[in-house]
């Protein structure tokens, strides 16, 4: 059973129930009763979104290419969709029927009392009184309460709530699935909460359900493959590729692509995971050991390890190597996953596992010799089940050449700061080039360009898009994290191009750091400090 309301729509202009006449027929509003012919699956999609099936034929009414509605498909599809709906409550409880897909409102035509769509504002749609007929949130626990185990299943479809083009609003689950986990949960403490999406939800008080599985959309033997998990039939190979945030405020904003300042993905983000990346269990228990990471002097890196089955059944485990570099000279992931394997390991058994980890896994971009570089110095090497569950590591320094200096004279775009605050990046041109500006809503940006050879000194330069007005700071490193005022530029109002200054001298033998910052409508393109 699907847990969803089954309900009648009464148009209250005409005093007729919407339903299915004959095959190939539209719908139309043309009984003055709700019987079979009337009835239709209300499916809660989140986001305002829903679908109406049709009792009489299971099928899905959707736009039809002359303007009116027939319960003509099987599934949710297409590129633009036509068999989804969004339903406006009027403040007496009716309802107004609009397509999403062509934002048209579902009108009942006079002559015949077929449904059409027509454009226009919510004026022209007709009201309609929704009557629920069977409620689904009740069938849902009446059924919870007489099974040994309930399953519940919930999720997205792939064409709707977030795909190419559109994108999720909340990462939580509609208010309709959580209300049916939580129904099935009150009714059966024993009940299984198994999630079908795209992509990861943040559950709330639903991470409390006893067993939770979450799994692609597959294929054809999807149920199958399920069933098989839950029965123990088969070990849960999966792991999660992607975290699973608990909040929609652990995540940066939509727009800010800049993952390391705004704290994005599992790389830099400090919110605590519901579940982290690479997170799965299975039905046996595991031990790692011994970890020891041997540079072989090319360009690869092994990682070797002991791991144990602790458990009574076989094991599929997927061992996860991740590196980490505090004292790192730009700002390394706190996470980098480095390479995985799949181990399947009877009970009892134990075996030692290899991982080749490709030395370029470690690069990063070096913002001042602008290339993917992997820098000198102590990296930690960390094994375990996920990007959270690492109970070895293992440190290891590697040689190299590493990053240049910035040198007093080079041209720097503004882009390449080494960290940012309440920057923007916005295009130089519609066609190439990244500059900088202040991020909407702050009101000042910070950028910071780190290890110059020397501490820049006489003419500079700054290179600026034609806009408002504002002023662009400097201010050098001091003691203790301080930072020392140096020079203001001011940019007056439509001075794009090339602006001209003289930096003063200093020599205070602090590290030779520079802060960068930006207030007003200024959009920065590039700097030159000094001069060769």
């Amino acid at each position: 059973m699907g847990g969803h309301d089954v309900v009648a729509l009464r148009s209250i202009r005409t005093g007729r129930y919407l339903g299915t006449a004959a095959e190939n027929e539209s719908l139309a509003a043309t009984s003055a009763t709700a019987g079979a012919d009337q009835l239709f699956e209300l499916q809660d999609w989140g986001g305002g979104e829903v679908t109406l099936r049709a009792r009489s034929n299971s099928l899905l009414l959707a736009a039809g290419n002359d303007g009116y509605l027939y319960p003509s498909a099987t599934r949710v599809g297409g590129w633009i969709v036509q068999e989804t709906f969004r339903l406006h409550r009027d403040s007496d409880g009716s309802v107004r029927i609009q397509h999403v897909g062509t934002g048209k409102w579902v009108h009942i035509e006079a002559h015949t009392g077929s449904a059409l769509l027509v454009a226009g504002d919510i004026e022209v749609a007709d009201r309609f009184t929704l009557r629920i007929q069977e409620n689904g949130l009740e069938a849902v626990a009446a059924a919870a309460a007489q099974a040994s185990v309930a399953v519940v299943v919930v999720g997205n479809d792939p064409h709707l709530g977030g795909r190419e083009t559109l994108d999720r609003s909340s990462l939580e689950l509609s208010q309709r699935d959580q209300e049916m986990v939580r129904v099935a949960r009150e009714a059966n403490p024993n009940t299984v909460l198994v999630i079908v999406s795209s992509y990861p939800y943040a559950l709330g008080d639903l991470a409390d359900t006893p067993a939770i599985v979450w799994t692609s959309h597959a294929g054809q033997e999807l149920g199958h493959g399920v069933a098989d998990v839950l029965s123990g039939a088969v070990e849960p190979y999966g792991r999660l590729p992607q975290t699973w945030f608990a909040h929609d405020g652990d995540l940066p904003d939509i727009l800010d692509y800049d993952i390391i300042s705004g704290g994005g993905t599992y790389q830099y983000s400090r919110a605590e995971p519901l579940y982290p990346m690479g997170h799965g269990l299975g039905y046996s228990t595991v031990e790692y050991s011994d970890l020891l990471v041997t540079d072989h002097g090319d360009a690869w890196l092994e990682a070797s390890l002991t791991v144990r089955n602790t458990g009574a059944r076989e094991l599929a485990e997927l061992v996860q190597i991740y590196a980490a570099a505090p004292d790192h000279r730009f700002e390394f992931p706190r996470r980098l996953l480095l390479g995985h394997t799949r181990v399947l390991l009877a009970a009892g058994e134990e075996r030692v596992v290899k991982v080749a980890i490709a030395r370029e896994r470690l690069a990063t971009f070096s913002v001042t010799s602008l290339a993917m570089l992997t820098e000198p110095g102590e990296y930690i090497f960390l094994a375990g089940r996920s990007a959270q569950n690492l109970p070895l590591s293992a440190s290891l320094v590697l040689t190299g050449a590493g990053s240049c200096d910035r040198a007093p004279g080079d041209a720097i775009r503004a882009e390449h700061f080494d960290a940012a605050q309440g920057v923007e990046l916005v295009p130089e041109t519609h066609l190439a080039g990244t500059a900088i500006k202040v991020a909407s809503g702050h009101r000042s940006a910070l950028a910071y360009y780190k290890n110059w050879s020397a501490l820049p000194a006489g003419p500079g330069e700054l290179r600026v898009l034609d806009g408002g007005s504002g002023r662009v700071s400097f201010e050098r490193a001091g003691a203790a994290g301080t930072w020392l005022p140096w020079l203001t530029v001011d940019v007056p109002l439509g001075s794009g191009g090339v602006i001209d200054f003289d930096l003063p001298t200093v020599g205070n033998g602090l590290p030779a750091d520079l802060r960068v910052g930006i207030s007003g409508d200024v959009t920065l393109v590039a700097l030159r400090l000094g001069k060769h």
